[in-house]
């Protein structure tokens, strides 16, 4: 008989069996939006799961419509009213959950199983795991900056992940892109179509229980060159510049403490700035969201 346990989180449904941790996002009616709770949820779960000696491979899905479309509009709401100081400690709780993830990642396989939507920081989630097989009509972004603001918490994971070049761009310009595209800049690593996923799914998580996380990285290195171009009339921001920078030298300096408090200091810049209020009330105004709410305080 298969040894199983579920638990029951808030917003994460966890069931480990045999071995095979499947971390869900359990909010489907919000399309599995950020809110405090899902960052308090995902960093005890990362947590559990990395100090345990009978998980030996996890999976990180979504349930409902989307993977995971990006921050809760009334978490939002509640973050425009905060002060700086407010600010920074709201985003090192989103840094520490991010970094829980990725040290789970160092230690063990991570596979992400993307569909729907991986936008802001579903597509950070995306870009930690050591594989991601999502379904070919996945819609990926970065849109911070449409808000005024920059996606600094998960930078250093996506810079990782797909370079400096195609990072500056998404980055900057905060278009919404394709399955294909994903794959082309090394943000996701297979492709497949409705009932295939699951078929596939199986077969990485048997790889990856056998082999550990060197089998998904050979697996990695096997997938066959997709050619991609970045779009020729990108725009790149200033901000987007010396926000890559910084995480750079700070990557390179090894020092995971001062990267997160630093990304958190960035993304509380720019929401205490005077583009970054304007920029989130009026797209929480365009979802009829806090019309009356204040703006981040001075």
């Amino acid at each position: 008989m298969p040894s199983s346990t579920q638990t029951t989180y808030p917003t994460i449904l966890l069931d480990v069996t045999d071995g095979v941790a499947t971390v869900t996002l359990n909010r489907p009616q919000k399309h599995n939006a950020f809110n405090e709770q899902m960052i308090a949820d995902l960093t005890a779960v990362f947590k559990k799961l990395k100090g345990s000696d009978e998980v030996k491979v996890a999976v990180l899905r979504g349930e409902g419509k989307s993977f995971s479309a990006g921050a809760d509009l009334d978490y939002m709401q509640k973050m425009a009213g905060f002060t700086f100081d407010e600010n920074v400690a709201d985003a090192m709780h989103l840094a520490e959950m991010l970094e829980t993830v990725h040290e789970f990642a160092q230690a063990k396989p991570l596979i992400g199983k993307v569909h729907g939507n991986a936008l802001g920081g579903g597509a950070g989630l995306v870009a930690l795991c050591d594989y991601v097989l999502a379904d070919d009509t996945t819609n990926f972004g970065f849109p911070e900056v449409r808000l005024g603001l920059r996606p600094s918490t998960i930078s250093p994971y996506v810079l990782d992940r797909i370079g400096h070049e195609n990072a500056l761009t998404y980055f900057s310009m905060g278009i919404t892109f394709n399955a294909g595209e994903a794959r082309g800049m090394g943000l996701v690593h297979e492709l497949a179509v409705g009932g295939q996923m699951e078929d596939r799914l199986r077969e990485l998580v048997a790889l990856a229980a056998l082999k550990g996380r060197d089998g998904l990285l050979e697996e990695r290195a096997r997938d066959a060159y997709v050619p991609f171009e970045l779009p020729t009339d990108r725009t790149v921001w200033t901000d987007m510049v010396t926000l890559i920078q910084n995480v750079e030298a700070l990557s390179k300096a090894g020092d995971r403490q001062a990267l997160m408090e630093f990304t958190a200091r960035d993304i509380a810049t720019a929401r205490c700035s005077e583009k970054g209020r304007k920029g989130i009330q009026t797209f929480l105004e365009s979802r009829g969201v806090g019309k009356d709410s204040a703006m981040a305080k001075e």
